[in-house]
């Protein structure tokens, strides 16, 4: 096997292993030559009918953030993989609105670093949804407790110094924080985080999970509790959401 084809694969391996973003990987044709489950899920196409067919404008339909056309890669299109790979240096964070296969238009944040494969190029796109960008009851910010996030800085403070997440911790404190004083499903947690059809694993659930109390002991959070609601999913509370007695 050439040496091309071989680190294709150990690249494409890696996409399909870590799938908790929606991941694609584009040759310097902008033709996708992997999708990752997650990105399956997001943008309603198959494996089979992307790899080696598609290109990455015609897969992703995406198009810039209306009034957000400030930087100066702006002026080269749309496509975010074909700007990285004309600039040949990363986009750490971009806005992008798209139009899934068969699906309504949604808009996510993305990253997208140039990807040389031996003679091949090309470049990795990760995705991740962002519809709380653009939530007016939100208006950018969310607070509970000791924890303020502002959406729109991806970030989340405590006693006002900074928590430091994962982008998947960020998401499911995010949804919690939107739903606060409810149960949310794992299911419900599985759509909404991961953009996962009709599987169910709460193990995945629960690893996050953990790992979002874990850091939010640590940073010393009191009075917001993430309760387990025992076999259903789980809630957001503070003591303002607790009944009080009579």
């Amino acid at each position: 096997m050439r040496s091309g084809a071989s680190s294709t694969l150990v690249i494409s391996s890696l996409v399909f292993e870590y799938g908790c973003d929606a991941m694609i990987l584009v040759d310097s044709e902008y033709k996708v030559r992997a999708i990752n489950p997650a990105a399956q899920a997001m943008l309603g196409w198959r494996n089979e009918e992307v790899v080696g067919r598609q290109s990455c404008r015609t897969v992703l339909g995406c198009r810039t953030e209306r009034g957000r056309a400030t930087h100066e890669s702006d002026r080269l299109g749309i496509c975010l993989c074909e700007r990285i790979m004309t600039l040949h240096r990363a986009v750490e964070s971009a806005t992008l609105r798209l139009r899934p296969h068969g699906r309504r238009e949604i808009v996510v944040s993305a990253s997208c670093s140039p990807l040389p494969v031996d003679h091949l190029g090309g470049a990795m796109l990760v995705l991740r949804a962002s519809e709380a960008l653009e939530d007016p009851l939100t208006g950018g910010e969310m607070r509970a407790g000791e924890l303020c996030m502002n959406v729109a800085r991806h970030q989340v403070y405590a006693h006002g110094q900074p928590v430091h997440l994962t982008p998947i911790e960020f998401s499911l404190l995010r949804h919690l924080l939107t739903h606060a004083g409810r149960v949310a499903s794992h299911q419900e947690l599985l759509e909404r985080v991961w953009h996962y059809q009709d599987i169910d694993d709460r193990d995945l659930v629960k690893s996050h999970m953990g790992s979002l109390r874990h850091r939010l002991r640590n940073a010393q959070v009191r009075r917001v509790q993430i309760q387990n609601v025992y076999g259903v999913g789980y809630m957001l509370t503070t003591p303002e959401d607790e009944p009080t007695p009579e």
